[in-house]
């Protein structure tokens, strides 16, 4: 779907203080994650959808368990928590992200369980 871009700015700065959860597919292990349309407006749909698809194949294939991986621009986490899951409990990530009201989202993600916990 095309928006114009002046309705699309207008949507996300609207969106700012939604917060929606949306959950990894099963095969990141369906976890939990708090996510705002403000960051894009993708979030209005599910997170296993055909828009991230790409993401989720670098995380399959490029993650391994015990890896230790750096999530520069974190946005809401999507790619640091399927990264997470690919790389287990004895693998680390860390999520970087500049925009103080997204690092809550993310914080907010980190408290929610998997559910394989």
């Amino acid at each position: 779907m095309n928006i114009p871009a002046p309705a699309r700015r207008w949507l996300e700065r609207a969106s700012r203080n939604v917060r929606l959860t949306r959950r990894l597919p099963e095969r990141f292990g369906a976890r939990p994650l708090c996510v705002s349309p403000a960051a894009a407006l993708g979030y209005y749909r599910r997170l296993d959808c055909g828009a991230w698809d790409e993401l989720y194949a670098f995380a399959a294939h490029c993650v391994t368990a015990h890896a230790t991986v750096w999530d520069v621009g974190a946005s809401m986490g999507v790619f640091a928590f399927a990264a997470a899951h690919v790389a287990s409990r004895s693998g680390r990530v860390l999520a970087v992200e500049a925009d103080t009201w997204t690092v809550e989202c993310l914080k907010q993600s980190a408290r929610n369980r998997p559910l394989d916990a």
